[in-house]
């Protein structure tokens, strides 16, 4: 129902009123938008003068003195004793002995210890070592235990852990 002299939706006041206050909210929006724009298309400050000038010369590596040669390089290391190459020597090199050996384990009992060395060279017999002999590397026993024998390198006491030979 409607009365005369009141707004429709029953704000009250006249009806004039409402489109006046609606104006202003459009004036405030379009006034917002205008300075977003402006700042937007405003044109950036001038960048300042640099501090350090760049340099003006052009910088280079200096050329390397002589010219690397590929061929001369891999003939030499090819030809090198330690690919396996032949020796420049007039003498023919003896055949290497290896020379690595193992403990084998530990047989006997209280100071009657010892310990079984293995080489790994064919027809090499192993030895029997006691406290105080030396390995074959030239490191002293200390004393041969249980089932560890105790090396002693430099400073350092090494344990090293050997099966015990049943004997």
């Amino acid at each position: 129902m409607v009365t005369r002299g009141r707004h429709p939706f029953g704000c009250g006041g006249r009806a004039g009123a409402v489109s006046a206050e609606v104006s202003w909210q459009r004036v405030g929006w379009f006034a917002a938008a205008a300075a977003v724009l402006a700042w937007w298309l405003a044109p950036l400050p001038e960048p300042g003068a640099a501090l350090v000038k760049p340099r003006s010369e052009r910088w280079e590596l200096p050329a390397l003195p002589r010219v690397f040669d590929q061929t001369t390089l891999a003939a030499n290391v090819l030809s090198a004793p330690y690919w396996g190459g032949p020796v420049e020597s007039g003498v023919a090199a003896a055949p290497a002995v290896d020379s690595r050996w193992r403990l084998a384990g530990i047989y006997g009992q209280g100071r009657e210890r010892g310990v079984l060395v293995e080489f790994l060279a064919e027809g090499k017999p192993p030895l029997r070592l006691r406290a105080g002999d030396a390995l074959p590397s030239g490191h002293r026993i200390e004393r041969i235990e249980e089932r560890e024998v105790c090396v002693r390198i430099g400073a350092r006491l090494y344990r090293l852990g050997v099966e015990r030979i049943a004997t």
